[in-house]
């Protein structure tokens, strides 16, 4: 078992992530958040608080065509080419709805604060 470290300042809902490898920020409340690692990878964890039981997705990295492709046959078959592969979509949807659930929260006491003061 290797020895590690690691500590987690909370600053409301941004969380700042001490490690040995450096400093990584994520953003949630309890049970999701999605951040940045301190080697700059994206993820979106969920988990159960106080189980210590969670699930951690780390974005995939696009990957490096395996040959050149000549000027003219890449000009020429980009009109045929789809604009994203459809799991870079899915993940990118996913992504945003993951915010929206970790922020609806934060909205909802925004706006019963501003309910309130009226």
């Amino acid at each position: 078992m290797g020895l590690f470290f690691r500590k987690r300042v909370g600053l409301g809902p941004l969380n700042l992530n001490l490690s040995k490898s450096g400093i990584g920020f994520s953003l949630g409340v309890r049970g999701f958040h999605a951040g940045i690692s301190s080697s700059g990878r994206r993820y979106v964890s969920a988990g159960l608080p106080g189980t210590g039981i969670a699930y951690r997705k780390f974005a995939r990295k696009p990957k490096a065509p395996a040959i050149p492709v000549p000027h003219e046959v890449a000009a020429s078959s980009l009109a045929s080419a789809p604009a994203h592969p459809v799991h870079v979509i899915g993940y990118r949807l996913g992504y945003a709805f993951g915010w929206l659930l970790m922020l609806s929260p934060l909205a909802l006491l925004v706006w019963l604060v501003a309910h309130l003061m009226r």
